[in-house]
């Protein structure tokens, strides 16, 4: 489920395909043969259970085959979600080997293989599946002794092939003053990786508010920098997070879009009921203190003897972290990407929101809830701290496999943030 598009995109049904009214295509919808209508009523009930499936893909990301679920060894099968620009998807497949089918080969999984992972609800016998995204292979590892034979493969998101010692760069790397950031951004994906494939031919969503936009400097990456560095140093000349959706597509976003938490859509809300009883096991509270941060200056390029640059304070009387409550706690960024004050701002706004989420971590023990992502809003109540629909945004979760599994959501509270309701 994805939260940018929310207020923009329709459904085509005929074509399964999610595009926004420019008619321009995001991403493709999996069929599903359960009523949204009565999703929520659903993932409460006790009879539906959860279920998974792993693909190995083709490189065009077409699938292959799919691993049998006898074959996966659940309770040490993990996905793991963090907010951050990069790589945010990260899983751990372990696989029974009795027969050597899964042992890392050339003829077999190898280094270039991807894989995709999706999860669901069963109810009866409908099925809705939802996409976690596609992986390339980080370390594996074989293990044959007298008690098992498995093989554990860890497996990160696409970003995790432009920052590896695939994406690692041999000699200069110069992007030219004025060139098409889109564009350059592109490139670097069309770059072969192997044979005559490349490193990423899938369509990248590129915000429309971008388009045309141009590099303000020459942007020159030495030898031992990373791809990755050049587009994540592309994405902060435009302001934009970058990473990969859970389709597998590389999205470069504006971080006001990111930052605008007051008008995303609650993904699901935590109730208690009359007797005080609480959906969810409670909550584990984690305050940062040394690192509470509540006033952000962002310093950019020097054009022609003007010096980009801004100032940001939590002055939100609702926040416990604001600068009447703690006084001043400083951190100064140095960035030569950003070229004009506006931008500079919004940097900072983007720069102070974030420390203000590691500032505070609340912990949940959850049920099983497919489609919760990073950077989406739930609700929860718990009278013994005074909540009431309070809002929370989910900055990682992590799941297993394992039959009666929960989500831990970690997670801090809006009304921490620096910018009021």
């Amino acid at each position: 489920m994805s939260i940018f598009y929310t207020k923009k995109t329709l459904r085509d049904i005929d074509q399964n395909i999610l595009r926004d009214f420019n008619e321009k295509t995001l991403r493709v919808i999996d069929d599903t043969s359960l009523d949204d209508e009565r999703l929520y009523d659903l993932i409460r009930h006790p009879l539906t259970t959860n279920v998974f499936r792993f693909y190995v893909l083709n490189e065009d990301e077409t699938i292959n085959y799919e691993i049998p679920l006898e074959d996966i060894v659940k309770e040490r099968t993990s996905y793991q979600e963090t907010y951050q620009q990069g790589v945010r998807r990260n899983v751990t497949l372990t696989l029974i080997n009795i027969d050597g089918k899964y042992t890392p080969n050339i003829n077999g999984i190898w280094l270039n293989t991807k894989f995709r992972f999706d999860v669901g609800i069963k109810f009866g016998n409908a099925i809705k599946w939802w996409r976690k995204g596609v992986y390339v292979i980080n370390d594996p590892t074989q293990t044959r002794n007298l008690s098992e034979n498995i093989v554990e493969y860890q497996l990160s998101d696409k970003f995790d092939r432009l920052i590896g010692n695939s994406g690692i760069l041999d000699s200069v790397y110069e992007i030219p003053v004025g060139s098409n950031i889109k564009t350059a951004i592109r490139s670097i994906l069309d770059l072969k990786y192997y044979a005559d494939m490349s490193i990423d031919s899938i369509p990248i969503i590129y915000d429309s508010s971008f388009e045309g936009k141009k590099t303000p400097h020459t942007l020159t990456k030495d030898a031992n920098s990373t791809l990755g560095d050049i587009i994540l140093d592309l994405a902060y000349m435009l302001n934009a997070e970058c990473y990969y959706n859970e389709y597998g597509n590389l999205c470069v976003i504006p971080m006001s879009t990111a930052v605008d938490d007051y008008n995303k859509p609650i993904l699901w809300h935590f109730m208690e009921n009359k007797e005080g009883e609480i959906e969810h096991s409670g909550e584990v509270i984690q305050y940062n203190f040394p690192n509470a941060i509540n006033e952000i200056h962002v310093v950019g390029d020097n054009i022609n003897g003007d010096i980009a640059s801004a100032m940001v304070q939590n002055v939100n009387s609702a926040s416990p972290l604001s600068i009447d409550y703690i006084g001043r706690r400083v951190k100064r960024i140095e960035d030569s990407n950003i070229t004009t004050d506006q931008q500079a701002e919004e940097r900072c706004q983007y720069e102070l929101r974030f420390a203000s989420i590691l500032s505070t971590n609340i912990t949940i023990q959850s049920y099983f809830i497919p489609f919760l992502e990073c950077n989406s809003i739930i609700e929860v109540d718990d009278g013994f701290l005074s909540w009431k629909k309070e809002p929370l945004l989910i900055k990682g979760l992590s799941f297993n496999l394992s039959d009666g599994s929960v989500m831990s959501l970690n997670c801090c509270n809006i009304k921490n943030l620096p910018f009021a309701l």
